[in-house]
């Protein structure tokens, strides 16, 4: 992609010699060169002025803002009070400053009315054609973003594979070894194993059954229970199909987040509650705690919540809503997508 600094360099060198051709063009029928640059600079500056009003300034403004007839309003009003201010600077600054110019062209009649329309319409083109290429550019460079980052993460995925064959074999020989003495062992090293191979086979996929990350999240809860001493309490309440297609991975940071902020291993008691559900072609997920006595960890310490919003929004752009904030004792973390 070209450097701002190119792209500047690009207009201003397409912009002057846009500019000499016209003015050796008129040269040759005027024989007034300090009146045809004149004139040719206010018709440029009026070129510029529509070019850049509508490309930097209308369309991302206004255009999503206003309805459709009012927008294609506001623009002819905009290309008229244009055209006007042409007009003006022609016949009040740069004639009275060449009384004795050649009069039978840009002369303010029918004619030169057409030619003033014409050209700022032409312009006015250009800008459509400028707005649209530069709308290419950047989501040509948007898709080469993302194409990066995907392929950063599986390239930072495949470093951490070591040997999974070798570990999901080994970890079924400690399960049929534990299950023989230590029956609960033999479930936790089963639900290790589950996630590890979530990790390694469905994580990089686009796309996952919902059941296969609520299963995750099943698994994941019951690895985190045998690190509390005392009781924990945690719901998951899914009202939702478990063939849903959902992007994988999204659901854990807030459950992560759950036991880094939420949970004090030293309390007697720690509770929470976690719900899945659809509503209005939307996933939502909510995951509610009483807020411990004292803050757990540092506030805003941790990767997960801005890794996960970065990655909402190259996978949805702006139709997607997280929060997690403390309210009334508690602290609640919600997220919506899209289905």
């Amino acid at each position: 992609m070209p450097t701002l600094r190119n792209f500047v360099l690009f207009q201003l060198t397409a912009w002057l010699l846009g500019f000499g051709i016209v003015v050796a063009y008129l040269a040759q029928r005027i024989n007034n060169l300090p009146y045809v640059v004149a004139f040719t600079l206010v018709a440029f500056l009026s070129y510029a002025a529509t070019i850049y009003g509508y490309v930097y300034g209308l369309y991302p403004r206004l255009y999503r803002r206003l309805s459709r007839p009012a927008f294609a309003g506001l623009v002819l009003a905009f290309l008229v009070g244009v055209g006007a201010l042409r007009l003006w600077l022609e016949a009040y600054v740069v004639r009275p400053l060449f009384p004795s110019a050649h009069r039978g062209f840009l002369n303010g009649d029918r004619g030169h009315l057409g030619y003033v329309v014409v050209t700022i319409c032409f312009a006015f083109g250009f800008g459509l054609l400028a707005l649209a290429a530069m709308r290419s550019a950047q989501l040509q460079q948007q898709k080469e973003e993302l194409e990066h980052r995907q392929l950063r993460a599986e390239m930072d995925l495949l470093k951490a594979q070591v040997q999974p064959h070798f570990l999901f074999n080994t970890l079924n020989n400690i399960y049929y070894e534990a299950y023989r003495e230590a029956p609960r062992t033999a479930a936790l090293v089963e639900q290790l194993a589950a996630l590890m191979r979530y990790f390694v086979d469905l994580s990089r996929q686009e796309r996952v059954p919902l059941s296969a990350e609520v299963d995750f999240l099943r698994n994941y809860l019951a690895l985190e229970r045998i690190r509390f001493r005392h009781e924990l309490r945690v719901e998951l309440r899914v009202d939702a199909a478990g063939e849903l297609p959902v992007p994988p991975m999204l659901l854990i940071p807030l459950v992560e987040n759950l036991f880094k902020h939420g949970f004090d291993k030293r309390a007697e008691r720690n509770e929470a509650a976690l719900h899945l559900w659809t509503q209005d072609g939307c996933l939502h997920f909510e995951a509610v705690n009483p807020l411990p006595p004292a803050p757990l960890a540092p506030a805003g310490g941790g990767f997960g919540l801005p890794n996960l919003r970065e990655r909402l929004r190259l996978l949805y752009g702006a139709r997607y809503a997280l929060s997690a904030h403390p309210a009334h004792g508690q602290f609640t973390a919600r997220l919506t997508i899209p289905l």
